[in-house]
């Protein structure tokens, strides 16, 4: 049909195509709301919100399956003042050992000015959300001043890719840029204006300068500004007016200076959540723990180590698993029965310690891995795997143990896929087997079937027992489908979507429940021509076979009428447009001298698509399109059939997707050939009428597996009808 609007569908994230599924809640798309403040998706089953207040950072996470009336927010504790980086958050800390250490967080709590903030929504479909958090690690102590105590760590920009599914599933791009000249964290010209003094060890503010204000800290140096000295690492800002430092200066009054950052004395890789909101004084109240934690190397870090705030510590050696062999972390809550987990796709060498808090501080736990050791601030490229989790909700997975969460990892982590048809992409942020880093997608490129100006295919084949895989399952896989743009006066065709059991040997049509796919109409989002798919299944990870999806865009409708089609020797068309859409109604009948024998109709039981295309006006342009996809159930039957051996039939009494009821496709050794189609409703196609009058109306059928078409001309002596509500022509 003209319009190319297609409908996506969303089925529970559980799915198997290694068995059946009983029926089950369909969850809704994913829906996007962009206001001056944040961005929020939801889905029936979780809802995420990105707030540039909270440094563009998911301040908001709410499970759905638990918690429906959105009373207990997952990621933001204290009044939903401080948030720290629910899902995933990068942490740096200056000083210049652990016990000074003031750390910076890529997600933090509120602040009224956003400065260098950039949050940006680059793509939004029902499929997939993706959005750029660009700025500043924010200061995690609140010292900033009032209205916007989270000061900005100007030495690293970072930049997170957030790419959110349906299923929970979120992809994140994350890197930081380090200012190559450090950054000037305070400055005077010495004199009346802002200045120091200088006592052996010791440096006092003058002239106005104040160390607390400008964010000075341990692990800074300071310098004279004129060249006199330094220089010198800070060891401890003491007040507002005083730093203590690693060396003696010459002394001196009203001196300028310089105070640089460089270093940084630690890092950490985190996910946060909330803690719970009733415990007063976490420190210091008896022991009640809400969350649990844990790695792959450890699958459960949360027995406390009988500190104050009972926390846990778990070092490199003393009887703990390597902690180099780390690349997932889990963190759970124990009765609300959420969780997620994050996995790293490159391993993060040089980790020297984990940890777990969920008591150390009010609201708030964690489970991190992280570096010790003072040395300059690197850039990072890194990618990684956060999946909601809930055991209410049937539309995303468990996520309550290491256990749990290890398949997706492994998923995520072991990508593998085959291009049977069509060509896997290749090149920056492409790792091997066309999966796509950035987006978490596998990417493919179609190439022509026949014919190729109306027909563009691709197959993926997914063999969980080949490569690196060890059997693994594909969990709701996605798929970036590229150059599916046809030269159709939309610039779209119809998708369609089949799976092989058996390798790619043979292909049965995928229920449209078990699968999303965008249309047309996402194409600025996506690229002209891209689709985005995603399997709402798991592909089983058995070794038995492999399983293969094929996508193959047909629209046998050019955007002028095809030469070489085989002429009428008898036709009618009827086209009725009441105002009532449901009563729409289309009939084309032709008869003639064409098909000999079943075969010049392509076989529709398989793999034949067939279409209808009418062309009117002065251009000769395609006002009307319908098509019928092969094989496939009609109310419970085949909805095609043989004919004898003659051809096929194809009969929809509710009406196919363009309205498409009945379908006939007869050929005849002795060259009386029949072709006919009818359909109707509200999924017609409605051009405008009446026909022009001084120009033929051209009706045209073909297939999309062999050369042959059949076309009707009528010329404007042969309209019997020609009205705002019905054309109705004849040749004889």
């Amino acid at each position: 049909m003209i319009s190319h609007i297609k409908r996506l569908f969303l089925v529970p994230f559980c799915l198997s195509l290694a068995s059946a599924a009983g029926a089950a809640p369909m969850p809704r798309p994913l829906d996007v709301v962009e206001t001056a403040d944040a961005i929020t998706v939801t889905t029936d089953a979780w809802k995420l919100v990105f707030d540039r207040a909270f440094n563009g950072g998911p301040s908001q996470w709410y499970d759905h399956g638990f918690d429906p009336g959105e009373l207990d927010n997952l990621a933001t504790s204290q009044g939903g003042n401080y948030s720290n980086g629910v899902l995933f958050d990068y942490d740096v800390y200056l000083g210049t050992y652990g016990g000074n250490a003031i750390e910076h967080m890529t997600t933090q709590g509120r602040n009224a000015d956003p400065g260098a903030l950039e949050l940006m929504l680059i793509e939004s479909s029902p499929a997939r959300v993706r959005i750029r958090q660009h700025g500043h690690p924010r200061l995690n102590n609140g010292g900033g001043p009032p209205g916007d105590p989270f000061r900005e760590l100007a030495l690293i920009t970072f930049t997170t890719l957030w790419t959110i599914y349906p299923t929970g599933k979120v992809h994140i791009d994350f890197q930081t840029e380090v200012n190559p000249e450090g950054m000037v964290v305070d400055s005077g010209p010495g004199g009346a204006g802002k200045s120091i003094s200088s006592s052996g060890t010791t440096i006092t503010a003058t002239g106005g300068t104040n160390f607390l204000n400008s964010g000075v800290w341990a692990g800074d140096t300071i310098e004279s500004a004129a060249g006199a000295w330094g220089p010198v690492l800070v060891l401890a800002r003491n007040s507002p007016s005083q730093l203590t430092i690693d060396q003696s200066v010459p002394s001196g009054s009203n001196l300028s200076f310089v105070v640089r950052r460089t270093d940084i004395v630690m890092e950490t890789i985190s996910i946060h959540a909330d803690g719970d909101a009733s415990h007063v004084n976490q420190c210091s109240g008896p022991a009640q723990p809400t969350w649990h934690g844990g790695s792959n190397g450890d699958p459960l870090w949360t027995v406390p180590d009988f500190s104050a705030c009972r926390g846990l510590m778990r070092n490199q050696g003393g009887g703990y698993p390597p902690l180099a062999n780390d690349t997932l972390l889990v963190h759970w809550a124990r009765q609300r029965y959420a969780g997620s987990l994050l996995a790293f796709f490159e391993p993060w060498v040089g980790i020297g310690f984990g940890s777990f808090n969920d008591e150390g501080f009010t609201d708030i736990s964690y489970t991190q891995l992280g570096r010790f050791g003072r040395r300059p601030a690197e850039a990072h490229h890194r990618h990684f795997l956060a999946q909601l989790g809930s055991a209410y909700s049937a539309s995303v997975p468990t996520v309550r143990s290491v256990a749990n969460a290890q398949p997706f990892a492994d998923d995520y982590q072991r990508p593998f896929a085959e291009a049977l048809v069509g060509s896997l992409a290749a090149g920056p942020e492409i790792a091997s087997y066309g999966f796509d880093l950035s987006t978490g997608a596998y990417r493919i490129t179609s190439s022509a079937c026949t014919p190729a100006a109306t027909c563009r295919q691709a197959v993926i084949r997914f063999d969980s027992s080949a490569g690196i895989r060890s059997e693994t399952d594909y969990r709701s896989p996605a798929i970036e489908l590229n150059g599916f743009d046809l030269p159709l006066p939309a610039g779209d065709a119809d998708v369609r979507v089949e799976l092989s059991h058996d390798a790619g040997a043979s292909f049965v049509p995928l229920d449209p429940s078990e699968f999303n796919l965008t249309d047309a109409t996402h194409e600025t989002q996506l690229g002209s021509g891209n689709r985005l798919f995603q399997l709402l299944a798991t592909i089983a990870g058995s070794g038995a076979t492999a399983h293969a999806l094929r996508f193959k865009a047909t629209s046998q409708c050019t955007p002028s009428p095809r030469a070489g089609c085989s002429s009428a020797g008898k036709s009618s068309f009827l086209l009725k447009l009441p105002p009532q859409s449901a009563r729409h109604k289309l009939s084309w009948k032709w008869s003639g001298t064409s098909v000999t024998n079943q075969s010049g109709f392509g076989d529709p039981r398989l793999d034949t698509d067939a279409s209808l295309c009418v062309y009117a006006g002065a251009a000769q342009q395609l006002v009307l399109e319908a098509s019928v996809a092969p094989n496939g159930l009609c109310a419970g039957r085949a909805c095609w059939r043989t004919v004898g051996s003659r051809g096929y039939k194809y009969r929809f009494t509710k009406g196919n997707a363009d309205g498409i009821k009945s379908v006939r496709l007869l050929s005849h050794p002795a060259n009386k050939s029949r072709v006919s189609f009818t359909a109707g409703g509200d999924d017609l196609d409605s051009p405008i009428l009446p026909m022009a009058p001084a120009f033929d109306v051209v009706v045209q059928a073909a297939n999309s597996d062999t050369s042959n078409c059949w076309e009707s001309v009528f010329p404007a002596a042969s309209f019997r009808s020609n009205t705002q509500q019905k054309f109705k022509a004849t040749l004889h």
